[in-house]
């Protein structure tokens, strides 16, 4: 047996047991209930699917080259000036090959 037909049945039998008097002043209260009770069931949202994007990384850690080891300052104070001049053209040219690199890596990220 359902809840709704277990809900009227008893309704019905408490109708059935009281005197008229009090059946008819108790009616529009159980009417009201009722009337709430199946309004409740009626109005149950259906669910619904919600795509959310989520970030997922394009290349892995492997995949990005590596930084080229530059000299630091104290090592660059010990040398001479030409050799300066040399080792920071090379750095320098060591950090655009870098770049370039990382540039084409990311560029396959890019939509």
């Amino acid at each position: 047996m359902s809840n709704l037909t277990c809900i009227l049945s008893r309704l019905a039998s408490l109708f059935a047991r009281q005197s008229n008097h009090t059946r008819d002043r108790k009616l529009p209260y159980c009417a009201l209930s009722f009337i709430f009770i199946i309004s409740g069931c009626a109005s149950t949202p259906t669910p619904q699917i919600v795509k959310v994007p989520v970030p997922q990384p394009c290349i892995t850690a492997d995949q990005l080259p590596k930084p080229p080891d530059a000299k630091n300052d104290a090592e660059l104070t010990k040398m001479d000036d030409f050799d300066f001049v040399i080792t920071l053209a090379a750095d320098r040219l060591e950090y655009r090959r870098y770049a370039n690199e990382a540039q084409a890596v990311l560029q396959a990220c890019v939509k």
